[in-house]
């Protein structure tokens, strides 16, 4: 096999590998065969060496996508992780159609923690959405997704999870990022959480909120 050119076997080695009769599903024919028809193409353009790489790339990205589908949400996460990791923006399209089909808790604050990865800023819709998610752990990332990549105006979606979220947890999380962000209107919300919290954690993550508002304002002036 090797006194052949690379390429003029790697198609046989990988049609060996993916369609041997009853090995694998139709998806994975289809992938095979997909790999090489755009390896075929692409190498007209590029040239053999520049094609085989460009395939392996889109190939890696198919898999990767196809991966969000697992029947394991460990495996889910980690795919939405590696499609985040290449930076593209259809990445941020397919991890945020994930999110809105996942069924598993966990799995849905890892699909938030991706899309800050890939694309911070511009996924605000997918974090404000989750934000309405009925599970605690999800909440409390799309806040800190949030925080993370608030502008002023998006302060006052905090403000209405620190004063209404039904978990103290995810208050916590509100207040802490409440003192970041460069609103005047956050240190109204803040004292009244701090006065009328039920929970003392609450209280006590508003009042160190505010002293950090306060010594921001401070370091600002001073510039």
């Amino acid at each position: 096999m090797m006194d052949r050119p690379f390429f003029a076997w790697l198609p046989q080695f990988f049609s060996r590998a993916c369609l041997p009769a009853g090995r694998f599903g139709r998806r994975d024919d289809l992938a095979c065969f997909i790999f090489f028809r755009a390896r075929m193409y692409i190498s007209e353009i590029f040239g053999q060496s520049l094609a085989l790489f460009v395939v392996i790339g889109l190939f890696a990205g198919i898999l990767q996508a196809d991966g969000l589908n697992d029947s394991d949400a460990k495996s889910r996460v980690k795919a939405a992780h590696t499609l985040a990791a290449q930076k593209d923006p259809e990445a941020r399209k397919l991890i945020t159609h994930r999110l809105q089909q996942e069924q598993d808790a966990k799995a849905r604050a890892g699909m938030i923690d991706a899309l800050q990865a890939v694309d911070g800023k511009n996924s605000m819709a997918a974090y404000k959405s989750a934000l309405s998610d009925a599970d605690p752990i999800v909440r409390a990332e799309a806040v800190q997704a949030i925080g993370a990549h608030a502008g002023k105006a998006d302060a006052t979606v905090l403000h209405s999870v620190l004063l209404n979220d039904t978990n103290a947890g995810v208050r916590m999380v509100a207040a802490f990022w409440l003192s970041g962000i460069k609103n005047p209107a956050s240190v109204a919300v803040l004292e009244k959480a701090q006065k009328n919290d039920a929970d003392a954690n609450v209280r006590n993550a508003a009042t160190q909120a505010l002293k950090r508002f306060s010594a921001l304002e401070r370091k600002g002036k001073k510039k």
